[in-house]
């Protein structure tokens, strides 16, 4: 959904400061690299490659500016429920991110780190009406789909727990304790472990030989000493190399590029920074008057 600016906010926005300079090499706008990353993120939380949709949504979030941008927003919003889903807790932006982007996701998006402080207390309850109350919020950013399924996460975390505690657990016992609700809760408990030992999140074994079914949790079978481990091993140093001579190469030719040097030459005789705005932009956000309507229609996850 597109993020709406108070009048006075977007009078000292004006069009000019949100960066539409195309390069004579790519042809690529500001706006076009934030687009390609919010909507690429998109895509690839649909197909479940949650990683790489938050590398992605990084890229947008972390642009260089001295103004953000509504798509930085709409990207920090969906970076906080991927972080959730894939690491349990708010993945920390990189460092070089821009101060007002840091400014803007904290003024614009404090229902999301509610909802984000709530889920790091692996409280299912607490996560439960921390959703309830921030769902109006969540259903208008199109973002109610990707928020509810951050249960699901939190229900595998806790069982992922229970693996640290328990060598035998029934599954009555790891229903009640994730959480988990209802007369078919055993049930769903079991769906969710058998789910996990198909992904090797955990090692376990089911047992109905018990009343309420028993299960087994083990250790990692995989010792890491096999060929195949180490074949493995050398060809990630073999990539992990080949990318480094890469970004060597890389950082090379674009440092001695012309268009590089007139732009750091432009930046430090306070004509602007290189990313494209000046020193008069004072703008911390940059609303939808900013740039051509930016309309998310929210079509896959809300």
């Amino acid at each position: 959904a597109p993020v709406h600016e108070p009048r006075d906010a977007r009078a000292r926005a004006p069009r000019e400061a949100l960066p539409r300079r195309r390069t004579a090499s790519t042809g690529i706008t500001y706006t076009d690299h934030l687009l390609y990353h919010y909507y690429g993120g998109m895509i690839y939380i649909g197909l479940k490659n949650y990683e790489r949709a938050l590398y992605f949504f990084q890229l947008a979030i972390s642009a260089p500016s001295a103004a953000t941008s509504a798509i930085q927003i709409e990207s920090y919003k969906k970076y906080v429920l991927v972080s959730l889903l894939l690491n349990g807790k708010i993945f920390p932006l990189p460092k070089y991110t821009a101060v007002a982007v840091f400014r803007s996701v904290k003024n614009h998006c404090q229902a999301y780190q509610d909802f984000a402080t709530a889920f790091e207390s692996l409280n299912v309850k607490r996560v439960r009406n921390e959703l309830q109350k921030c769902s109006d919020t969540f259903k208008k950013d199109k973002n109610l789909g990707l928020a509810k399924q951050t249960l699901d996460a939190i229900y595998r975390q806790k069982i992922q727990q229970l693996t640290q505690t328990y060598l035998t657990l029934s599954l009555t016992d790891i229903a009640e304790t994730v959480g988990l609700e209802g007369s078919n809760a055993p049930k769903i408990a079991e769906e969710y472990v058998l789910r996990m030992i198909e992904s090797r999140e955990i090692f376990a074994t089911i047992s109905h030989s018990h009343q309420n079914g028993m299960v087994c949790f083990h250790d990692n079978p995989d010792r890491f000493n096999t060929s195949l481990t180490v074949s493995k091993l050398e060809e990630q140093i073999a990539q992990a190399a080949a990318v480094t001579q890469h970004v060597i190469k890389t950082d090379h030719l674009v440092g001695c590029s012309k268009e590089y040097l007139s732009k750091q030459h432009l930046g430090l005789s306070g004509g602007g920074i290189p990313g494209g705005l000046g020193p008069a932009d004072e703008g911390d956000f940059l609303g939808s008057g900013a740039y051509e309507p930016f309309i998310d229609e929210g079509r896959f996850f809300g």
